[in-house]
């Protein structure tokens, strides 16, 4: 019931966040609700590893696939900023590069960005991910923490089923909020998977 809610938000244009352990979906999801996006929308898809043949997946968009990560994308970040994409997907965020490459790229407006990353809570995420910026570029960890918050709007979190892994499911969406009047963050769940059902 939940795919027609799935692509109005796709059409809305929000930047996403899809967590969870390793083998839970993300990836998987992440392929789907691509397919959903416009394909005349430039994209700039940036991977550790080749997991993802987007020119297959997708093979009439322009979407441009780079493999790179740490200092290879260190040393990219200021020319990719300076592209002119509608959109960055960003698989399998693991380190600061990354976590700062989607912060900047979605600070100067860019919509319709999505990102997957390994993590068990939706309300960890921004603070690992301000951390590990921090650490390697400075800056105010409160205010890059609010910046993530800024910057993603909605977070999918999977869980893979037990005993049976093969099954996946979405555990839960949230909702990402910062109020600039009190500079304050907030997560917010819209929807959670009834077990018991």
């Amino acid at each position: 019931e939940a795919i027609p809610l799935f692509r109005l938000l796709v059409k809305i244009g929000l930047n996403i966040l899809i967590t969870g352990p390793v083998r839970s979906g993300k990836t998987t999801f992440l392929q789907i609700w691509q397919q959903e996006e416009d394909p005349a929308l430039e994209g700039l898809a940036v991977a550790t590893d080749p997991e993802t043949p987007w020119h297959e997946i997708m093979p009439d968009a322009p979407l441009m696939q780079l493999i790179a990560d740490g200092k290879d994308l260190d040393r990219l970040t200021r020319s990719l900023m300076r592209g002119d994409n509608d959109y960055i997907l960003l698989e399998e965020m693991r380190d600061a590069a990354a976590y700062h490459l989607a912060l900047e790229i979605t600070a100067t407006g860019t919509m319709r960005s999505k990102a997957t990353v390994h993590d068990g809570s939706s309300e960890n995420i921004p603070y690992k991910m301000a951390a590990a910026v921090q650490e390697r570029y400075g800056g105010n960890l409160q205010s890059i923490i609010a910046q993530v918050f800024r910057s993603f709007q909605l977070v999918f979190h999977f869980a893979p089923e037990y005993p049976d892994r093969s099954r996946k499911r979405l555990q839960s969406i949230d909702a990402y909020r910062y109020d600039m009047e009190k500079d304050e963050v907030s997560v917010h769940q819209l929807c959670r998977y009834d077990a018991s059902e």
